[in-house]
């Protein structure tokens, strides 16, 4: 179960770094 979570987490940090970055280049 633990790892799942973990799992999930690291995929949402990975979206929102992404999205942050995205919009740092548009900008």
């Amino acid at each position: 179960m633990e790892e799942e979570k973990i799992k999930l987490l690291h995929c949402l940090l990975f979206s929102i770094s992404k999205k942050g970055s995205g919009l740092r280049e548009y900008w």
